[in-house]
C-alpha cells in the first residue's frame, strides 16, 4: 500500500478542496475537527500497523465498542467519539479494506449513530458529523489523489465499473475522469 505524507499547511488545503469539490455545507468547526482527526490518525501508530497490515479494521475500530453496562456516562460518550472517529477514518482512507471485511454501509452506520449519541452530551458539532457521515468519507478518501498514478487510476476505474460505488466515482471525477454508465460497448 502507498504511504502518505502531508505537510499541515497542505492538509488543510487539501480538506478544504475536498469539502467544497464534494459540495459539503460544513461548518468550519467541523472541517476543523476533521483536519485535527487526519493529523490524529495519520501519525498514530496503529494508523501504520493498519497500513503494514499487521493490525486490522477490527482491532481499530469496533473492539472499542463493548463496554461494560457500569461504564460512566462520561466515559461511554469518550468511547463512542473514539468509535465516531475511527470508523469515519478508516472507511474513508482504507474504504477497500472495509469492503472487503463486508461493508462499508455498516462502518458508515455504526459511526454515524455513535456521533449522533455523542452530540447529545457534546453538541451540535457531533450532530453535523453525523449528518454528513457519507460525504466525509469521501472527503477523507481524497487525501488518495496525490498518490495517483496512471496504473492506480486504472485500477480505480476497474474497481468503478464492478462496483459502480460513489466512492471510488468521487475519486476518479476528482481527478476530473467522469466515468459515463453506458451499457453500448463498440463492436
Amino acid at each position: 500500500m502507498t504511504s502518505i505524507s502531508v505537510t499541515s499547511t497542505a492538509l488543510t488545503e487539501i480538506v478544504a478542496a475536498a469539502v467544497r469539490r464534494h459540495g459539503l455545507v460544513i461548518s468550519q468547526e467541523t472541517e476543523g475537527y476533521v483536519e485535527g482527526l487526519l493529523r490524529q490518525y495519520i501519525s498514530a501508530d496503529q494508523f501504520h500497523a493498519l497500513l503494514r497490515g499487521t493490525s486490522s479494521l477490527e482491532d481499530f475500530t469496533l473492539s472499542k465498542l463493548y463496554f461494560p453496562p457500569d461504564t460512566s456516562e462520561r466515559e461511554r460518550t469518550r468511547i463512542l467519539k473514539e468509535v465516531a472517529d475511527a470508523c469515519l477514518f478508516t472507511t474513508g482512507f482504507f474504504y477497500d479494506e472495509a469492503k472487503k471485511r463486508g461493508s462499508t454501509q455498516f462502518y458508515c452506520e455504526v459511526g454515524s449513530g455513535a456521533y449522533r449519541k455523542v452530540s447529545e452530551t457534546l453538541g451540535p458539532l457531533f450532530l453535523e458529523l453525523a449528518d454528513h457521515f457519507k460525504g466525509l468519507v469521501l472527503v477523507i478518501g481524497d487525501l488518495w489523489l496525490p498518490t495517483m498514478n496512471d496504473q492506480r487510476t486504472v485500477e480505480l476505474y476497474e474497481k468503478w465499473q464492478t462496483t459502480k460505488s460513489p466512492y471510488y466515482f468521487s475519486l476518479l471525477s476528482s481527478l476530473g475522469l467522469i466515468p459515463v454508465q453506458n451499457d453500448s460497448q463498440p463492436s
